[in-house]
């Protein structure tokens, strides 16, 4: 699976189904003590000089950083600066890597990463990230993404956070090696971006399918050969109820709680829809499958899948689906925060 301007010219206002999903909170294992600390939302600084501002709407443009992070620690690096033209939207890509050393304190370490991203005006416009265990000796990668609308001309700045926090946890005085990659490049005239907002948080019990992100939209010779569906889902198995908690409200039942965690599988499909709203054809286009043991309890799934527009549709409106199903033996929890779902088509 592989990941990843202006003046676009005005196009019918599509009509979208959304259906959602998200992310986080925060776990605390028996070997791991964790807070929630969520994406940074502090004010980027955009600490470049302003002479080295590239203009991203000519170019993209890629910052990548490299860096250590202890625990108990939250770090934040220095701000990094573009320019971008008002009126036009950009595709914001965010991932970072942490390992954990074998022979490390603790069994796992809890590791945060969030991109903050803020505008001319200052203050922030965009936050994502997310959250997850790392064991010792494994290397865990946290991607997310978003639009990012640019309202008007001028400077934009971002900024990588990263947090361990606990000093209660059984892996303080772990140093771990973080690597960080961010990039802003103009997005297709036809992107979307659906929100997590509908159907999220919500608790899948295992042999469980639910949907996850679900966007409808008319067929359009405007999206050209293809779409690129990019997708964040956090999810959290009810290995205990700790960490289950969104919306004031703990997720996870605790007379379900299973230590053996939750097997879960994650689905892209093209669906066609024909004049009379029936479906007249359904395409798997991926499958990605994850197993949430008890010391990584949360879980970052991402996605990028390249859909080709089928020439031969059946139908008059395309439907975009991502499906996850909790193969158990734990509930999981779905939740809204950090999870993200693109679709950048067009030319």
């Amino acid at each position: 699976m592989g990941t990843t301007p202006k003046d676009r010219p005005p196009r019918p206002k599509p009509w979208w189904v959304f259906s959602v999903v998200t992310v986080a909170v925060i776990l605390v294992v028996t070997s791991v003590v964790v807070s929630r600390p969520g994406p940074d939302r502090s004010e980027p600084d955009g600490s470049e000089s302003a002479t080295a501002v590239p203009d991203v709407s000519k170019e993209p443009v890629t910052f990548q950083e490299s860096t250590s992070l202890s625990v108990p620690d939250t770090m934040r690096l220095p701000g990094r600066t573009f320019e971008a033209e008002g009126g036009s939207t950009y595709l914001v890509e965010f991932e970072a890597t942490a390992l954990k050393p074998e022979g490390s304190p603790g069994s796992a370490m809890y590791f945060g990463a969030s991109l903050a991203c803020g505008g001319p005006d200052g203050g922030t416009i965009r936050s994502v990230g997310g959250t997850q265990n790392v064991r010792s000796g494994e290397r865990v990668t946290i991607r997310n993404q978003f639009l990012l609308d640019a309202d008007r001309s001028g400077n934009y700045a971002c900024r990588v956070s990263f947090s361990s926090p606990s000093d209660e946890a059984a892996a303080a005085g772990t140093t771990a090696t973080i690597d960080s990659t961010w990039s802003v490049a103009p997005a297709r005239s036809e992107a979307v971006e659906v929100p997590a907002d509908e159907r999220l948080p919500r608790l899948v019990q295992p042999g469980e399918r639910a949907a996850v992100f679900r966007a409808e939209r008319e067929t359009s010779d405007a999206w050209g050969d293809h779409s690129d569906l990019l997708s964040t889902v956090h999810v959290t198995s009810c290995t205990m109820v700790n960490g289950s908690t969104e919306d004031g409200r703990t997720w996870c039942p605790e007379d379900q709680v299973d230590p053996a965690g939750s097997a879960v599988e994650l689905t892209y499909r093209l669906v066609s829809i024909d004049g009379n709203g029936e479906v007249c054809d359904s395409r798997t286009i991926d499958v990605e499958d994850a197993r949430i043991e008890r010391l990584t309890h949360h879980l970052v799934l991402h996605g990028d899948a390249p859909i080709a527009h089928p020439a031969d549709a059946c139908g008059t409106r395309l439907r975009f689906v991502v499906a996850l199903e909790n193969e158990g033996p734990a509930p999981l929890v779905i939740h809204r925060s950090n999870s993200t779902f693109v679709m950048n088509t067009g030319e």
